[in-house]
């Protein structure tokens, strides 16, 4: 492995280290969470498999906005 292969690989991996940490990737997380949250709850009621685009648009049109309020509300007291 040359210089250029092993300088390419270190940026990877500090680009992947300030991705993984960013507060967008840790709300992706979170948010992704609570669709396959949602997905299982209405997946089992329906008794059937709703499948995974079903759940995030209805996820997104009923709950984001409130989940987003929440999540900033608790970042607000965590910080006051």
């Amino acid at each position: 492995m040359n210089n250029d292969e092993k300088n390419t690989k270190e940026q990877d991996s500090e680009n992947d280290d300030v991705v993984l940490g960013s507060k967008f990737y840790k709300e992706y997380c979170l948010k992704k969470e609570q669709i396959l949250q949602y997905k299982w709850i209405e997946s089992e009621k329906a008794g059937k498999d709703i499948g995974l685009d079903k759940a995030w648009l209805q996820w997104e049109s009923r709950y984001y906005n409130m989940w987003k309020d929440y999540l900033k509300k608790s970042q607000d007291k965590k910080q006051g």
